[in-house]
């Protein structure tokens, strides 16, 4: 399609498009504005954008040098611009085309100028022009070349090289006459050539003062003077490392009065047919240890294949008893090539190697420097030869220096070797250099637990006095150091000494971790030093004392267990700390004047004890035990929160006496006293029974108020008992007692108690055996109990009492002594014996030995009590704790320390209780299953949450609710219902971290919805339950 422009349109063009066309300023510059004939200079074209908006392109101009001035033999072409830049050595014409520069941009191009005859001369060039074809105007700049004023040159041994040849490199100072200070100029090297290792600059001639400088990259002159027309000349061997037109530049001389232009050269360098280049990959060598070398070998040509390529390196002549460990096994440098290492003549050498046309092969040879090899610089002349179709080749000779300079060494020793609360650690180091100062010492040590702080030890540091420590204690962690600038002389040592205090409760193995290496600098190569240090033990803490009591909430004069763990290892079992035995080992339990020790019902080996004081003859290391000590509390301890705990910790530990900071814990001792009392306890079938409720304040001083709970008759379907009682003012004031549900009646609901100091009430509720209930044993469950005293909101275990329901003329079998000697009278998966030492875990008063809704036993993973307990109706067949790591993969930072609960059920539904009585229900925790998901139990096993369950912190124990075939059954088989599920300890989860999760009103109305539905499921649920 065609666009036709109007003639008003195009007018509107013509007017507004100057306005956007770019706009460009040309300028030219020489480097100095006085030049000494034969002297070197730049001479710079620059073009800059000064449009905001438009780039330019086709960019072009013309120029020629004035005649008198030639471009200098090293052109040192530059050009930023792009498109073509070329310049006539011989006309001396300029040219540049195709260039281009961005808005508000600039660029240039450069070449180097000089002159052989002195005279003003006026450069000036063509126009400049771009897409627009605008004239831009011409440059130019004027340049003065003098005799007599300050000569300066650079010149090579030879301007033709080839690959690894050596040249010199000569700089030629010549003074005009008069004298001339301050001279100086640098000479940064280009790729290509390098010094030649080993070799210093050699000066000639009157050079007064000159300070020179080689590195591996540039040479600098400074600080000179020249008299007269006094020369001065430095040279330096280089080696010629790249091939093509190697140009050399220095910058400008200067001196006290001005500056001149600088010195150049070209060297054309022309690759070897053959070439072998071999390496040290190692700034410096340590004796006795392995390094590498290096051996690249490359054919040239573009036309001959190189055949029989050989070459022998007698490394027994470069370090006597250098040794090859490892090498190449076969085809090193081509199809039938042998290399090998004859230990006898001390030769490594290759032989039958081949290469194509503008081939090469590379190989490494592992060397091992002897331990005895003294400090310096080794090395021997490498050639390697080949058959090509004009004759013989030989590469260039490879002498590369092997530099071996000993590791200096750091020393760290300890004041000594056992310790409680502090320790001197002194560092020695040693510059094992015979020949170099140790330079440039750093270096920080970091210390693996608590240290309360760390001071130089006044008068210790001989390494440098005075210079600035590194010497703190911060919150991440325990860093000690040392940095300095003064350097160690050769073979010199010196020390310095920092004094560790530590933190009470310290104790293990006592060693350091370099957070940054010790490193020196000798020979102006970084070397990291070797460290030997001492390690220690601090013994600053007696053994680690855990007391749980088994209860949150007690009555006075009502017997509690407290687990008491003595633990040698924080990580016990295992041992975390590397102590050795502990011994002697003696502390006190404390009751405040509130609870009194009763008896021990669990005890450990070798445990001793004589009134209140407690004696372990010894703990290994990683060992630990618990034992059980009963206790009461008095009566006057009623209402009150009684703190109690174990005082006067000690212990020795390897000939050093260690203490322990008091362990306390607290208790609530109530004045709330509650029996629930089933007379008789042996029914027959269509009898009635009275259940009565007694509850009592023995407390002087504190009331009872808002006391509920609950009295459940619920234990099978149909259901057992019949009640119906609705009264008001029972107990108290406004207090209730009714039954519910209606449709069967079966749990006794009292609410609103209000008890005083000292009050008791009794209330008897008469109940009715149905004709249908079967013979067996019931429990008449106490349950859901709280109540405030003192402001304090408390709750009690669920406890019970047993009632035996007889057919018609069935002798009883109610005698708990009876059954509790039979080896399994509830035929659960755990004998008499086994519950009997788990105790009595659901505290409602009646051995788990003989109900067959709890099985009680001793988890195998933690040494503690732990117990299942389901509702009546439910059968359990089997139980037990097993790691989770069994189960399935943990998820990372997640650990269950009780492990998990694999049992299986039968049942249709049940509430189900884990009871854990000496877990730590304290930090970030949830109940976590793993296992396929009903109902259709497809996708794999996984570890979800069940939405039913709840942590029960005071009674040690989780809950949770379990349907057949519903979420948390694992097992497709109905009437059965297998689990298992564990306490998980989760990562802490700081409320900064936490995500604020962010809505639509969509969303919101959703959730509501959904909270509506569960909660209507959840009510629905519980009156099924009741």
């Amino acid at each position: 399609m065609k666009t036709l422009f109007s003639g008003v349109a195009a007018a509107i063009l013509l007017l507004i498009a100057p306005s956007s066309w770019a706009a460009l300023s040309f300028s030219q510059t020489f480097g100095v504005s006085q030049l000494d004939v034969g002297n070197n200079t730049s001479l710079t074209f620059t073009i800059q954008n000064t449009s905001p908006t438009e780039a330019s392109w086709d960019i072009a101009f013309d120029s020629s040098l004035p005649a008198g001035l030639r471009v200098s033999d090293a052109q040192g072409l530059d050009n930023t611009c792009g498109g073509s830049f070329v310049v006539d050595d011989v006309l001396g014409s300029i040219s540049l085309s195709g260039g281009r520069v961005a808005a508000s941009e600039s660029c240039l191009v450069k070449l180097n100028v000089t002159s052989d005859t002195a005279g003003l001369y006026t450069s000036t060039s063509g126009v400049l022009r771009d897409q627009n074809s605008g004239d831009y105007g011409n440059s130019g700049d004027t340049l003065t070349v003098v005799e007599n004023r300050m000569s300066f040159s650079l010149g090579v041994s030879s301007s033709t090289a080839e690959l690894g040849d050596t040249i010199s490199m000569t700089y030629h100072i010549q003074g005009p006459g008069g004298v001339y200070t301050s001279i100086q100029f640098s000479h940064q090297f280009p790729d290509g050539i390098k010094p030649r290792h080993g070799t210093a600059p050699v000066r000639s001639g009157v050079c007064g003062g000159a300070s020179i400088d080689l590195s591996e990259d540039a040479f600098t002159l400074s600080g000179m003077f020249v008299t007269d027309t006094s020369v001065c000349e430095v040279t330096i061997e280089m080696d010629v490392v790249g091939v093509g037109e190697i140009e050399l530049q220095t910058s400008n001389i200067s001196y006290s009065s001005g500056s001149t232009g600088f010195a150049t050269n070209v060297v054309s360098v022309q690759p070897r047919v053959l070439n072998l280049q071999k390496t040290v990959l190692a700034d410096s060598v340590l004796p006795g240890q392995p390094f590498d070398v290096t051996y690249r070998l490359s054919n040239n040509s573009r036309s001959d294949t190189l055949t029989n390529i050989a070459f022998s390196d007698d490394l027994d002549a470069t370090i006597s008893g250098l040794a090859v460990v490892g090498m190449p096994a076969s085809q090193a440098c081509g199809t039938g090539s042998i290399l090998g290492w004859d230990a006898g003549s001390g030769l490594a050498a290759l032989s039958g190697g081949s290469l194509a046309p503008e081939e090469s092969c590379e190989f490494t040879l592992t060397l091992q420097a002897p331990p005895a090899v003294s400090e310096g610089e080794y090395s021997n002349a490498v050639q390697a030869s080949a058959d090509s179709s004009s004759g013989v080749v030989l590469s260039q000779e490879n002498a590369t220096p092997i530099p071996v300079i000993p590791q200096p060494l750091l020393d760290i020793s300890l004041s000594e070797s056992v310790f409680s609360d502090q320790v001197d650690v002194t560092y020695t180091l040693t510059n094992t250099s015979s020949e170099h100062a140790l330079n440039s010492i750093s270096f920080q040590d970091a210390y693996t637990f608590g240290i309360a702080s760390a001071t130089v030890k006044s008068g210790s540091n001989t390494c440098s006095p005075g210079s600035p420590f590194i010497a703190n204690v911060p919150a991440a962690g325990d860093v000690l150091g040392f940095t300095t600038s003064t350097p160690l002389a050769a073979g010199q040592s010196c020390e310095f000494t920092f004094t560790i205090t530590f933190s009470p409760g310290s104790k293990g193995v006592f060693e350091g971790a370099l957070v940054e290496e010790a490193f020196g600098e000798i020979n102006g190569v970084k070397r990291l030093v070797k460290v030997q240090r001492e390690s220690g033990r601090v013994v600053n803490q007696a053994p680690i004392i855990q007391m749980t009591p088994s209860r949150t909430t007690v009555t006075p004069g009502e017997p509690f267990d407290i687990n008491i763990s003595v633990l040698n290892g924080d990580g016990y079992p295992e041992d975390l700390d590397g102590y050795t035995d502990f011994s002697d080992i003696e502390f006190t339990f404390n009751g405040g004047g509130f609870i009194d020790p009763v008896s021990l019902t669990q005890t450990c080996p070798g445990l001793s004890q004589v009134g209140n004081t407690f004696s372990l003859p010894s703990l290994g290391a990683g060992e630990g035990c618990t034992f059980t000590q009963q206790a009461s509390a008095v009566s006057a301890a009623s209402g009150r929160n009684v703190m109690f705990g174990l005082t006067n910790i000690s212990a020795q530990v390897e000939g050093i006496s260690v203490s322990g900071a008091d362990v306390d814990t607290t208790i609530r001792v109530s004045g709330l006293m509650i029996d629930t009392v089933v007379e008789p306890r042996a029914v027959e079938v269509g009898q009635p029974a009275r259940v009565t409720l007694n509850l009592q304040n023995v407390s002087a001083s504190e009331a009872v108020t808002n006391l509920s709970y609950q009295v459940s008759t619920r234990n099978s379907t149909p259901y057992a008992f019949a009640v119906s009682v609705n009264a008001v003012d029972v107990c108290g004031s406004g207090s209730q007692l009714n039954t519910f549900p209606v449709s069967t009646n079966t749990t006794l609901q009292l609410t609103n108690i209000s008890l005083a100091p000292g009050e008791q009430c009794q209330i008897p509720v008469d109940i009715m055996i149905k004709p249908s209930a079967a013979p067996g044993l019931y429990t008449i469950l106490q349950k859901n109990l709280s109540y405030v005293e003192s402001s304090n909101s408390l709750v009690a275990l669920n406890t019970g009492a047993i009632l035996e329901v007889l057919e018609v003329g069935g002798i009883s079998d109610i005698s708990e002594q009876r059954n509790l000697d039979e080896p399994n009278p509830d035929n659960d998966p755990f004998d008499t014996t086994t519950e009997q030492l788990a105790g009595d875990l659901n505290g409602d008063g009646t051995a788990d030995a003989v109900q067959s809704f709890i099985a009680s036993t001793i988890s195998p993973l933690t040494g503690r009590p732990v117990g299942l307990e389901v509702d009546p109706q439910c059968t359990i067949n089997s139980f037990e704790m097993v790691t989770a790591a069994s189960i399935g993969t943990v998820q990372p930072g997640v650990s269950f320390p009780e492990g998990m609960a694999s049992f299986s059920i039968s049942c249709a539904q049940s509430t189900v209780r884990l009871y854990l009585p000496g877990a730590d229900f304290s930090g970030n925790q949830a109940i976590r299953k793993y296992g396929p998901q009903a109902p259709d139990f497809a996708g794999g096993s996984s570890w979800y949450e069940l939405p039913t369950s709840r942590i029960d912190t005071a009674a040690h124990m989780i809950e949770f609710v379990l349907t057949d075939n519903a979420l948390g059954d694992s097992n497709p088989a109905v009437g059965v219902i297998s689990d298992p599920i564990g306490l998980a300890d989760l990562p802490p989860t700081p409320s900064s971290q936490r995500a604020i999760p962010v809505a639509g009103v969509g969303w919101l109305a959703l959730l509501a919805v959904q909270l509506l539905l569960v909660g209507g499921y959840m009510r629905r649920k519980r009156r099924i339950q009741r």
